[in-house]
């Protein structure tokens, strides 16, 4: 289409029907690191958090499918001059060995970017981003069971060299619908993450 237009959709769909232990990781298996390193996590009572490196999945959620799931995801992306769009729909199901039912999961995230210069070495942009889910144990009476965690970030970089970025993100995170017994009900939290990035 050209260098100022560029249009791409994609899907996928994982299936894994089960799992005789509990080591399914589509969810679980990131190890890429959290930006959010201690964010609402549940520290007994004169207990120390582990190190930021312990807790790879801070501020993350994870709907705990271990014994079987089925997931579905649609990419698309659209890009006018250094206008880029992304946006993101994900569905799946499955559960855990110990339940009986399959619980449903879903997630949409959209990005915004404005990239600047002759070379286009610099971006602002923003995203949003709303997962749904029920947790693993939790009857299926109505969607008032469902949980929600929703983001939005604001966000700046500079590409220092082809291979080396530098950014800032400011980000708000709330969690809503929790279960009153649960660490996370009426959890939020707010504030930047400045990163320097090297790839090859």
């Amino acid at each position: 289409m050209g260098e100022d237009l560029r249009f791409r959709l994609a899907g996928s769909y994982y299936h894994n029907g089960s799992n005789a232990g509990s080591g399914l990781t589509l969810y679980s298996g990131d190890r890429t690191g959290s930006n959010y390193q201690n964010v609402i996590e549940n520290a007994p009572a004169g207990a120390v958090l582990p190190a930021s490196t312990g807790i790879f999945a801070s501020g993350r959620l994870n709907p705990g499918f271990s014994k079987k799931v089925d997931a579905i995801m649609l990419n698309g992306f659209l890009k006018v001059g250094g206008i880029e769009a992304f946006g993101t729909y994900e569905s799946s199901k499955g559960r855990t060995k110990n339940e009986t039912a399959d619980r449903k999961a879903s997630q949409v995230a959209g990005d915004v970017i404005y990239r600047l210069g002759k070379d286009e070495c610099t971006y602002v942009g923003m995203r949003y981003n709303v997962a749904t889910a029920r947790l693993a144990n939790t009857p299926a009476i109505t969607h008032n069971n469902d949980i929600k965690v929703d983001r939005l970030a604001f966000a700046g970089g500079w590409f220092v060299t082809r291979n080396v970025l530098l950014k800032g993100e400011y980000v708000i995170q709330k969690y809503k619908d929790f279960p009153t017994n649960d660490f996370r009900n009426g959890g939020k939290f707010n504030g930047y993450v400045i990163e320097a990035v090297v790839g090859f």
